[in-house]
């Protein structure tokens, strides 16, 4: 069983929040173990506004406020071209996977959004997501940088 939040939960809080575009949220979340509230938090410090998405500095430097090194993966290399490979060749450690105009979260494996067709009821048969990989980010915890940070 993960210990970060799964995905329903983390949509109805934002759905509670009256938010929307919240994939970089709800990435932020599962990456760093954080309550959709808290998450939500730390964006809207980096300059996240409600109902917007979030520039990739925005939420890389959010990130690396919780304590981790987020490194370029050379995902080609590895033969990753859609979300569903990358969930079979991720499958250990935390990702962050771009596709366009989305940004999902990968834990061992596991993609924890609403491309996932385990972790929805949007999609009616199981079919893995064919969203093309833009970019793909290993975020390494490293501890706490930031006295101060909650």
């Amino acid at each position: 069983m993960p210990h970060y939040i799964e995905y329903e939960e983390l949509a109805r809080n934002g759905i509670k929040y009256f938010d929307r575009n919240f994939c970089t949220v709800i990435a932020l979340a599962t990456i760093c173990d954080l309550s959709y509230r808290r998450a939500y938090k730390k964006l809207e410090r980096e300059g996240r506004k409600k109902g917007r998405g979030t520039y990739p500095f925005e939420y890389h430097q959010a990130i690396k406020k919780q304590g981790y090194r987020i490194d370029p993966v050379n995902f080609r290399k590895d033969g990753v071209r859609t979300l569903a490979q990358a969930q079979k060749k991720y499958s250990s450690g935390k990702y962050l996977v771009e596709t366009k105009k989305h940004i999902s979260a990968i834990v061992n494996g596991d993609l924890n959004d609403w491309t996932n067709p385990e972790k929805t009821k949007r999609f009616k048969k199981k079919q893995r997501s064919r969203r093309e990989v833009v970019t793909v980010f290993k975020c390494i915890y490293e501890g706490r940088t930031h006295k101060g940070e909650i």
